[in-house]
């Protein structure tokens, strides 16, 4: 009865550091996913502001090109 006993203590010794394992491998993963939200956060925050420089950089050359129509249309008439 006694070696019954000792078995199981053993067992439920072995079981306990399977647990305590995967709770380990699962704080591991936590980790790197939340470095790795962490990591797309920034990327998107970047392209955010990538596309507002990329816009305004659009809104100045359809004025440039504005601008230069108004130009040729202006050199047109004189010639004209």
């Amino acid at each position: 009865m006694f070696d019954i006993a000792l078995n199981e203590i053993e067992i439920l010794k072995n079981e306990i550091k399977d647990v305590r394992k995967v709770v380990q491998i699962g704080d591991e993963r936590e980790h790197e996913y939340k470095e790795e939200i962490v990591t797309l956060k920034t990327l998107i925050e970047e392209a955010r502001r990538l596309g507002g420089v990329m816009n305004n950089q659009l809104k100045t050359k359809r004025v440039q090109y504005g601008t230069l129509v108004a130009k040729i249309v202006s050199a047109r008439s004189e010639l004209d």
